[in-house]
């Protein structure tokens, strides 16, 4: 929590596990809709993870990652995650790293921010964070 806003991160990233976090989200704030801090892993099928969050979203901060680990770790790139966004009918922004959507989703202001999509960008997410409190 930064500034009177929640927010919620989650490690959903497939079609599968978007769907029961859409679920869980909707059982708990009903219809509710807000904006979203999304990356997904390259080897995922992200128009399908999209078409899960599209319920819940009121706009959708997208965002990309690199990750160096025993193997190198991309994400979709994230004007390609925007772009789906907008044939949607959602209002969608671009950054280019996890701290830069973090600061993004901080300056709407909304009380309640999702930022899902991958394991790889929770630590991310919780360092830009923990450097706002």
């Amino acid at each position: 929590q930064a500034d009177g806003q929640l927010f919620v991160l989650d490690g959903a990233h497939n079609q599968q596990k978007m769907s029961v976090l859409v679920q869980s989200f909707q059982e708990k704030y009903g219809e509710r809709k807000i904006p979203i801090v999304l990356a997904i892993k390259q080897d995922k099928d992200y128009e399908q993870v999209i078409n899960e969050l599209l319920p819940i979203v009121s706009t959708a901060i997208c965002s990309e990652y690199s990750v160096q680990q025993d193997m190198p770790v991309q994400s979709v790139p994230a004007e390609v995650i925007a772009k789906r966004f907008k044939a949607c009918g959602i209002s969608a922004q671009v950054t280019y790293s996890i701290e830069d959507a973090i600061n993004a989703a901080i300056k709407t202001n909304e009380p309640l921010i999702l930022v899902t999509g991958s394991l790889y960008m929770i630590g991310s997410a919780l360092r830009a964070l923990d450097a706002k409190l």
